[in-house]
């Protein structure tokens, strides 16, 4: 680069010496400077003066002010209206509860003046006191345990809705497909023996994993969290760290082999946590045989991510009752025979 009054080379359009030796270049520049800096205090004056007549609290129309000022002030005034409404909600509410809290105690107060009086056994006026007293903590303690609960509940639904958005659980438009979990199909007897064994590997897996978050968001105990069908994880090894290593390198002869005992706990854990959300009665019994025909593991799924109440019909007998921890196998030969049905 080059300057532009004496061409010698530059790393600017004016070189310093220029800058220096030459009057009019430099009267020249500090005459714009001063004008920018008389622009900015302009601006600065008139932006100060909007925000002046804006935030004025009085009501006095003025027409020397512009639409857009105007604008500005009716939805400032709104601004500070909500907020004082606002303030005032919160005040009155507190209001209320020390008023509540003061007549509880007045009442209570009250009761323990008029036991002293009316008695006169001083033992068993003595046992009313700490008597009342007792009722007094456990109705505080109480009415915290149901706030404690309210708050627990709703971070509990917060969660499970965030969970459901990062598992990308949808309906579609299939027949043999109708659900997907993290753009997988979401595995049923239907459709277990007609899908590639690893996306069936896959899949599970990440229904396995969803159950799991769910259940400790709602703080239960699973009967069966895990994909492993041994009684028992390898010594030294937890369960999950387990199934993490071996689930990748598990050929497609072992995905076959254990389809069915993997949807079987899938179903009960499934039924578990439709139990605990109240999708299903929690004090009837279930049939599995009859929950898979009218729903699939699938459905069932599905309507678990819904939360969407499920109806109980065909009533079985008591020997067909759904126990999580106590008829795996009644379970495991309903599927088997669906997946056996549904090969052929």
């Amino acid at each position: 680069m080059q300057c532009q009054i004496c061409y010698n080379e530059s790393h600017k359009f004016y070189c310093a010496n220029c800058v220096r030796t030459s009057p009019q270049l430099a009267v020249t520049l500090r005459f714009q400077l001063l004008t920018i800096q008389d622009d900015n205090k302009r601006l600065n004056e008139k932006i100060d003066n909007i925000l002046k007549v804006s935030m004025d609290k009085s009501n006095i129309k003025r027409e020397d002010i512009g639409a857009g000022e105007r604008l500005l002030k009716t939805r400032m005034r709104r601004v500070n209206d909500l907020k004082k409404r606002k303030k005032d909600g919160q005040l009155k509410i507190r209001i209320n509860n020390i008023s509540n809290s003061i007549e509880k105690k007045k009442t209570f107060i009250q009761n323990l003046k008029r036991q002293i009086t009316d008695s006169q056994d001083s033992k068993n006026c003595h046992l009313n006191v700490c008597k009342d007293i007792s009722n007094e903590r456990y109705s505080e303690d109480n009415d915290r345990l149901k706030q404690v609960q309210a708050v627990l509940t709703r971070r509990q639904r917060q969660s499970i809705q965030s969970l459901n958005q990062w598992f990308v659980i949808s309906k579609t438009t299939s027949r043999d497909i109708p659900y997907t979990l993290q753009f997988q199909p979401v595995i049923s007897t239907r459709t277990a023996n007609k899908l590639p064994p690893q996306l069936v590997k896959n899949s599970i897996f990440t229904m396995f994993q969803y159950l799991k978050l769910r259940a400790r968001i709602q703080c239960i105990q699973l009967p069966y969290p895990t994909m492993n069908l041994s009684p028992l994880p390898r010594e030294g090894q937890e369960d999950e760290d387990y199934i993490l290593k071996d689930i990748v390198e598990m050929t497609d002869k072992t995905v076959t082999e254990n389809i069915a005992g993997w949807l079987t706990k899938l179903t009960i854990n499934i039924v578990q946590l439709c139990q605990t959300n109240y999708i299903l009665p929690s004090d009837e019994y279930i049939d599995p045989i009859s929950i898979l025909e009218q729903l699939d593991v699938d459905g069932l799924f599905y309507s678990l991510y819904l939360n969407q109440l499920l109806s109980t019909a065909n009533q079985p007998s008591p020997n067909h009752y759904l126990q999580p921890n106590h008829n795996f196998q009644d379970t495991l030969n309903a599927i088997t025979d669906q997946l056996t049905d549904s090969h052929t």
